[in-house]
């Protein structure tokens, strides 16, 4: 009778074992769970020592190729044409973000960055665009940031010392620079007066006239202005690279 006891009852639960199968995981604790990690993009342009080298060789070899363009030119009478997302400020911090909730771009929230004012001045920028002024150049800042966002952008500019003559936003309609950039150069609604355009500088193929991504299937002599007139920055985290740009 005892055995009896002891035997069904070690029976029952080999039984019940047997019939569970494989338990179910459990799911971890909401606070052990891992958060969305950034991408090695965003990790090369926050901890790199390569990134903010980049940068700053970039601009300056530019300075002093500047130096050299300035030399034989009328103060007042020329000018620099600079990108703003990538090349004066930087928007790391958004893309962070982004990441933590495992998000990138959206219209939604990028307006709600630039209109936070939070950009970041790029390495090198200030002291560049300061050396344009010293030899007696313009800076017109062209960017694709839309006018909805342009006052907070100037104010944004401001606050992290990036000083500049003239800011052209992109109007409703507009995707190429190219119609600023003439604005810039003739003068048109700048308050400047004609001026000559040496330089550009920008992150993206399209901030230099007459390019595209496709320059790259144009072999070697088709960037033979590079280092000369026109100084890219890097930029891994976007770009008219990508298969979805528009």
């Amino acid at each position: 009778m005892i055995l009896t006891r002891l035997f069904l009852p070690l029976t029952l639960v080999a039984l019940s074992l047997a019939c569970a199968g494989t338990p179910a995981p459990v799911a971890a604790p909401e606070s052990q769970r891992a958060e969305p990690s950034p991408g090695y993009e965003i990790l090369w342009v926050r901890d790199a020592a390569e990134y903010e080298a980049a940068v700053v060789q970039t601009y300056r070899l530019a300075g002093e190729r500047l130096e050299e363009a300035a030399r034989d030119r009328e103060a007042g009478t020329w000018a620099v044409i600079l990108d703003a997302d990538e090349t004066v400020i930087s928007n790391l911090e958004y893309s962070i973000r982004r990441a933590a909730v495992g998000a990138r771009w959206s219209p939604e929230s990028w307006l709600e960055w630039a209109l936070a004012k939070e950009a970041t001045a790029m390495p090198g920028a200030r002291e560049f665009i300061d050396g344009v002024h010293r030899l007696g150049g313009r800076v017109a800042i062209v960017t694709n940031r839309s006018e909805e966002v342009c006052a907070a952008t100037r104010e944004n500019l401001e606050a992290v010392g990036i000083r500049f003559d003239h800011l052209r936003c992109r109007r409703e309609g507009e995707k190429r620079k190219d119609s600023r950039w003439r604005e810039v150069s003739s003068g048109e609604g700048t308050g400047l007066g004609p001026l000559e355009i040496v330089m550009w500088l920008g992150d993206n193929i399209h901030d230099f006239p007459g390019f595209d991504q496709d320059a790259r299937d144009r072999g070697g002599a088709a960037f033979d202005g590079f280092g000369d007139r026109y100084f890219v920055l890097p930029n891994p985290l976007y770009g008219s690279w990508e298969p979805d740009w528009d």
